[in-house]
């Protein structure tokens, strides 16, 4: 279906459908523009009937369907089509702000365009809610659907070779890393989102320089109480796991330790001053603790013949 302007056969017209069919956006568009809708959607400051209608499908729960009614269009074919389709609905049962037909392909914006909107949307302070709407669907707030058909849009996804480097090179400044952390200070993540973020960790290999770089973040941080109160019967809970004992005895059994490891913990611990806080707290960790004839006959057949028993026995 062509006619003979100079446009190429590549653009289509589509509807927007909610969960019961019912159509309400039609529109025209290539390449991954029936995308664009999804992501504008997701941003609060996106303030018209499309997305709030959007908005209001997740909130309930639902996704909307994208169908593309014809294909392989010129443009000028592609926006008399979105006339007659809109004009068919009417606008009264559609989010369309117009009767279709306004083409706005190839449109760049200028530099100078893009810095005037920079600089616009710079200090530029959030309602309560719209804070709360975005903290929403950053913890795992959106539909289980959208979260799929966001997933499989993203699948065999390729970022080119400029952007991929961009990323890689790029610094973010003290005060966005701040930021970010203040934004995060008392967030609730929902159990299926922790999940999720259990499985994407397990078999993670992180790299030398990382493993330095969070290191070096640590450094100093002084933990609150509390945290260390949480932390603290977390390990309880995890030590007294009969099945994790059971592995570790299962590893460590039989297990020979080089010559050259020996010495390297012995070099470790050589000259290490504990602090008589960290003293008592090891002293009181071990009240009451009973040890098996076993565990007492292993340990005195561990100090036998070490330098410790043969200046005892001087």
């Amino acid at each position: 279906m062509n006619t003979a302007d100079d446009t190429p056969a590549i653009y289509y017209v589509y509807e927007l459908r909610d969960h019961e069919g019912r159509v309400f956006y039609v529109g025209k568009g290539k390449g991954d523009r029936v995308k664009s809708h999804r992501y504008c959607a997701k941003n609060p400051k996106h303030k018209n009937k499309l997305y709030y209608k959007i908005r209001k499908l997740w909130k309930l729960g639902y996704d909307y369907e994208v169908v593309r009614m014809m294909e392989n269009l010129t443009e000028k074919v592609a926006l008399t089509e979105e006339i007659k389709l809109i004009a068919h609905y009417g606008r009264a049962n559609l989010t369309n702000l117009t009767d279709g037909g306004q083409g706005t392909s190839g449109t760049i914006i200028s530099e100078e365009r893009r810095a005037k909107l920079s600089l616009a949307n710079k200090g530029k302070k959030r309602s309560a809610e719209v804070i709360a709407a975005m903290r929403l669907m950053r913890s795992g707030g959106l539909p289980q659907s959208t979260r799929e058909a966001i997933s499989r849009t993203l699948k065999g996804r390729k970022l080119s070779k400029e952007t991929v480097e961009k990323m890689r090179g790029r610094k973010q400044s003290a005060e966005s890393v701040e930021k970010r952390r203040l934004s995060n200070t008392g967030k609730v993540r929902t159990p299926e989102l922790k999940t999720r973020m259990k499985e994407m960790m397990k078999g993670r290999i992180v790299s030398p320089e990382w493993k330095e770089n969070m290191s070096k973040a640590h450094n100093g941080k002084a933990l609150p109480q509390s945290t260390k109160d949480k932390i603290r019967v977390a390990m309880i809970v995890i030590a007294n796991d009969p099945e994790r004992k059971e592995r570790l005895a299962t590893h460590g059994r039989g297990r020979v330790v080089s010559q050259a490891t020996k010495d390297k913990l012995r070099e470790a611990r050589t000259g290490k001053k504990l602090s008589e806080e960290h003293k008592k707290k090891l002293s009181d960790a071990k009240k009451g603790l009973k040890l098996s004839p076993e565990r007492r006959a292993q340990i005195a057949a561990s100090y036998t013949g070490n330098q410790w028993s043969k200046r005892k026995a001087s």
